[in-house]
């Protein structure tokens, strides 16, 4: 009867998990990187927003990265957990001109190279590959856009690995800004900005695949006979 019984509750599985397999998963796993303290620069005259002084600073610094003062890592709105030291951010954005200095938005459709993350030895990736929209408002400046299929590289903390499609955004408050003072067609436009505040990147999160519940259930499925075979002999 012991047998039976494994038998049974193992081909109950199998029916289950190829349920699973073929409805896919039930909900999506999502993981979010919050982050603060973003300094973004940004030079009108040749078209980049970056995480470098486009003002050079002083002491001056080579390095093109920022140090934040937050990361936070949310999955399904739980959060695994905050970091506070050595983090950074090492952001650019090519082709970005015209921003209305009386406010309005700016669509790149030729996004430049990267958005890279670092939290200690942990780090992500990615390569804008879509448009990216940029508003600017009341000295608030928004930019939003994707990194879908381009993750280069990741190695994230608490086990977690980013899947696509992953949306990008940050939200800073401009300290300083120049206007163009000639600007074409007499309409003003941002010339050097320094703005502070957020960030924030969202994708999916690993979950089984198909082919890795069936793999299960076969071999819940197999342990079910091998059982009955040993009690027969």
């Amino acid at each position: 009867m012991k047998s039976r019984t494994k038998t049974s509750i193992a081909l109950a599985c199998m029916v289950a998990l190829l349920g699973l397999a073929a409805a896919g998963p039930a909900s999506a796993s999502n993981l979010t990187i919050l982050f603060s303290g973003l300094d973004l620069y940004y030079d009108g005259e040749v078209g980049v927003l970056t995480t470098s002084p486009a003002i050079p600073v002083s002491p001056p610094s080579i390095s093109t990265m920022d140090e934040l003062v937050t990361m936070s890592f949310i999955k399904d709105g739980t959060n695994l957990g905050t970091f506070t030291n050595d983090i950074w951010a090492d952001i650019e954005l090519d082709g970005v001109f015209g921003i209305p200095s009386a406010g309005g938005s700016v669509i790149v459709n030729s996004p430049g190279p990267k958005v890279d993350l670092y939290a200690g030895a942990n780090s992500l990736n990615l390569n804008w590959d879509s448009p990216v929209e940029i508003v600017y408002d009341s000295q608030q400046l928004t930019v939003t856009g994707s990194a879908g299929g381009a993750i280069v590289g990741q190695n994230l903390p608490f086990g977690q690995t980013m899947t696509d499609p992953i949306r990008i955004s940050f939200s800073t408050q401009i300290l300083n800004s120049n206007v163009n003072p000639s600007p074409p067609n007499g309409n003003g436009y941002l010339y050097s900005f320094h703005s502070f505040g957020t960030g924030e990147v969202s994708g999916g999160a690993t979950v089984p695949e198909p082919a890795t519940l069936l793999t299960l259930g076969f071999g819940l499925l197999g342990g079910g006979f091998l059982g009955r075979r040993r009690k027969k002999k």
